[in-house]
């Protein structure tokens, strides 16, 4: 079976203490745990990349995003 992208939605001035970038897991496409690659899109500025989970907690997908994937 062939795994699903998942994509959050961000807003790449919404940064917690630890460096990641927050999203709202209903602002998640899928189920996300730790680990998991995601393709993140900030909407705003009509911009997309790539980011790994670090962690979900509280109603929030905490996401490392590589700033050198941005476009």
């Amino acid at each position: 079976m062939t795994k699903v992208p998942v994509t959050a939605v961000i807003d790449l001035n919404s940064i917690s203490a630890d460096g990641t970038t927050r999203s709202r897991t209903e602002n998640v496409s899928g189920p996300v745990a730790p680990g998991d690659v995601v393709t993140v899109r900030e909407l705003e500025d009509d911009i997309t990349g790539v980011g790994v989970v670090v962690r979900v907690d509280a109603g929030y997908a905490h996401i490392a995003i590589d700033r050198n994937s941005l476009r």
